[in-house]
């Protein structure tokens, strides 16, 4: 009785031992669980150590090519102009989710910004006219290479400049006689300038004595044309790739807008009294100013190549992004003045109120190419700098005819024309990855 009792204890004794003991270690929370056999233990490792929220902000400055405002009152009465947007404050914003599996990706909701903070604008009035009631040739000859083209060359009467509000308008009246008329053809012909010292200069046949402008006026007008750029972009993205290099996508939607004002000069009447007057020199001529309101909304996408050294704890980048999206575009220049006269020339001239507005919808895309480095600390933080250059194309719209004449004549929606805003911008930035 004893031996089978003892022989019974023997045995539960021995299945304790042999089932207990590996079950028990198998529930030890000291020994790692191991990989799952279709990912490699780096990536199980990034699986474990990256998930959850993800947040980073970065901020630069940046600037914009020259955007063209030029506007005619006629084909001989031309002010060419362009604001310059030279310093411009960015900023950006994440805020994200990373998927426990990193081989499910990412969401992230986006919003970056531009502010204009300085700006420049540049115009000059042309016209075919002289003093002395003389007529410039409007066409010049240009050797192409091939063939002598002819191009539109009209006399420079009014230099307008503005800086961060402080504007300074000269007008220099053009210097000619038959004596000057080297080709005898009883015009003014307007060419290449060359200086003769002393504020002189010599443009074909016509003389400039830039140290003697006839009329000089300085005065203030506004100091921040509020441009503003924002975009929203939400969207889902993926990582691949190996350690030294890896890659990642992302695509969503975006909303985008613009607004702000842009400063243009423009002859306000044609062929009243003296040449060389109702310019918008800033004194009793303002310049305009075109409203600018620009919204859209469309799909929006970007690759970026990662160059990693130090497991990944530097890395290189290079960035492409493209947006198309859908816009609705509205342009306004507020009331404003030109010169008219009534029946014959013995009537007196008077103020006539004239407005220029239009609303366009427009179809665009936007691209930017970007390019930096980036660094990755163990506890999770990240920082990075970098450079781009982002294409917002064909969102300025502009007005590029005026039409005088009579209190009759308006110019609600004027002849336009849509260009690209293009900006450079440096930022850097920190994020954290939780």
């Amino acid at each position: 009785m004893r031996t089978w009792r003892g022989f019974v204890a023997v045995g539960g004794l021995l299945v304790v031992l042999t089932c207990g003991i590996p079950a028990a270690v198998a529930q030890d929370p000291a020994t790692p669980e191991p990989a799952p056999a279709d990912i490699t233990g780096q990536q199980f490792e990034q699986q474990k150590r990256h998930f959850g929220l993800y947040l980073a902000v970065a901020a630069g400055r940046g600037s914009s090519d020259p955007l063209g405002t030029s506007i005619a009152a006629g084909p001989l009465d031309l002010a060419i102009s362009s604001v310059e947007l030279t310093d411009q404050t960015y900023g950006r914003g994440t805020i994200g989710w990373q998927f426990k599996d990193s081989r499910k990706g990412d969401i992230r909701l986006m919003v970056s910004g531009l502010r204009e903070e300085e700006y420049e604008f540049h115009s000059r009035g042309l016209t075919n006219l002289l003093p002395n009631d003389e007529e410039a040739d409007p066409f010049c000859e240009f050797n192409m290479g091939e063939a002598d083209t002819k191009a539109l060359c009209l006399v420079p009467w009014w230099t307008v400049e503005a800086i961060n509000g402080n504007f300074v308008a000269e007008r220099v009246l053009p210097i000619w006689d038959l004596s000057a008329d080297t080709d005898n053809d009883g015009q003014a012909d307007y060419g290449v300038c060359t200086d003769l010292g002393g504020g002189m200069e010599r443009c074909g046949e016509i003389i400039f004595d830039h140290g003697a402008p006839d009329r000089l006026l300085e005065g203030q007008i506004a100091d921040d044309l509020q441009n503003r750029i924002l975009t929203f972009d939400a969207v889902y993205g993926r990582e691949f790739g190996g350690r030294r290099f890896s890659s990642r996508w992302w695509t969503g939607l975006r909303y985008f807008s613009y607004e702000g004002q842009l400063l243009a000069g423009a002859w306000l009447s044609t062929g009243m009294g003296s040449p060389g007057e109702h310019f918008t020199d800033g004194g009793f001529l303002k310049m305009l100013r075109i409203t600018q309101e620009t919204s859209g909304i469309g799909p929006v996408g970007s690759w970026e190549i990662d160059f990693n050294f130090f497991d990944k704890g530097v890395v290189l980048f290079a960035r492409l992004e493209s947006a198309f999206t859908f816009n609705s575009m509205k342009i306004d220049s507020g009331q404003f003045f030109r010169v008219s006269q009534e029946g014959d020339s013995s009537n007196p001239a008077i103020l006539v109120p004239d407005r220029m507005d239009k609303e366009l919808d427009k179809s665009t895309w936007q691209t930017k190419a970007e390019a930096g480095a980036r660094l990755n600390f163990k506890n999770g933080l990240q920082v990075e700098v970098g450079y781009s250059r982002t294409g917002y194309l064909d969102i300025v719209l502009m007005p590029d005819l005026l039409q005088l004449g009579g209190a009759q004549v308006t110019n609600g929606n004027p002849q336009s024309f849509t260009q690209d805003l293009i900006v450079d911008a440096f930022h850097a930035g920190v994020g954290f990855q939780f």
